[in-house]
């Protein structure tokens, strides 16, 4: 085993457990039906708003309930947003790097090193704001609420089967432009 194939492995492990963010789903079908004039993405988010709107109902919520969970919503979405546009960012800077000719170690170690930083927020960005939910809703609210979002979370594998776990979801994984010849 040479010095370089015990890194590859670290790098490798990295660059995966960096494509399994929990939203990915939720943020890949916002940005597939980004376009305003797509009747279907219209479709699409009036259904889920209607969904989300149903579930919200069913769990009695107070108004103060509802303020508090529109506050962090908003706040979350912001936050939420941010940091995806500069994970998307600087993953497709790697994707770069990595299609060079000339590969510059020191530089892709830096941009995983900026990329497992930015999936760190994103992770503890959802622990806070599991932890927020929980503290806005009443016990029984929020186990009715984690069993929903396990049951979408069931529908979503069950329709895409693993391809978010593979780098194959719909924002493209970090293959994406590695193909033979491409980039040139």
């Amino acid at each position: 085993m040479n010095k370089y194939s015990g890194k590859a492995i670290v790098y490798l492990g990295v660059i995966a457990s960096i494509m399994l963010p929990p939203a990915v789903y939720s943020q890949s079908m916002d940005n597939a039906y980004q376009d305003k004039g797509n009747v279907q993405g219209n479709n699409l988010r009036s259904n889920r708003k209607q969904a989300r709107k149903r579930f919200l109902d069913s769990l009695n919520l107070t108004d103060e309930q509802k303020d508090k969970l529109k506050e962090q919503n908003a706040k979350y979405k912001e936050q939420g947003k941010e940091l995806r546009s500069k994970l998307r960012a600087k993953r497709k800077e790697l994707r770069d790097e990595l299609n060079k000719d000339t590969i510059d170690k020191k530089k892709i170690d830096a941009i995983v090193s900026e990329i497992s930083s930015l999936s760190a927020q994103q992770t503890k960005q959802m622990v806070d704001r599991i932890i927020s939910t929980k503290g806005i809703l009443t016990p029984e609210q929020f186990k009715k609420f984690q069993e929903r979002v396990r049951s979408v979370r069931q529908k979503i594998k069950q329709r895409f089967g693993n391809r978010n776990r593979t780098g194959n979801s719909f924002r493209g994984g970090m293959n994406q432009g590695l193909e033979k010849g491409a980039g040139q």
